[in-house]
């Protein structure tokens, strides 16, 4: 009894870590698909740091509650996704939030810790052709974030 007691509050404890034994792997390549490097952004209140591994080996930090790195992509109405690539050194600090088409202030995390991964997509809508915003802000402290891609979605 005592072990179906520890197995349980075990399963209970790991379902609330978010990531916790998930793989995510690497986005492949779609057509039509935009890469952006994140120190290319518009940066608030943010800081960029080298990093071996990342793409252009620089990271971005955002390092206060009122961070955050903003780019304007151009799509066509449409379905797409986004993925981040980030870094989070422990999982109190591999959350933020991510405004995109008509997604606003949606929370993501990076899967794992100390790795360079991608979040799972975020499926959007761009509602018109045109400049479509992208803003991540800060969710929680020392996540760093290296690249985003944008891809549209097949129906």
């Amino acid at each position: 009894m005592a072990h179906k007691l520890s197995a349980f509050l075990a399963a209970l404890l790991l379902g609330g870590c978010v990531g916790a034994g998930e793989k995510t792997e690497p986005a492949k390549p779609v057509k039509g698909e935009k890469r952006f490097e994140v120190e290319d952004f518009k940066l608030t209140k943010a800081r960029i740091e080298p990093f071996k591994g990342a793409g252009g080996g620089k990271v971005v930090v955002l390092t206060h509650e009122e961070s955050e790195a903003t780019k304007f992509v151009p799509l066509k109405k449409g379905a797409y996704e986004l993925i981040v690539y980030g870094y989070a050194p422990s999982f109190d600090e591999d959350g933020f939030f991510v405004h995109v088409g008509d997604k606003l202030d949606q929370r993501m995390v990076i899967p794992d810790i100390k790795k360079l991964l991608p979040t799972k997509p975020l499926p959007f809508n761009a509602t018109k052709d045109g400049p479509c915003e992208v803003t991540i802000a800060l969710g929680e402290e020392h996540v760093k974030f290296d690249r985003v891609v944008i891809r549209p979605v097949k129906k």
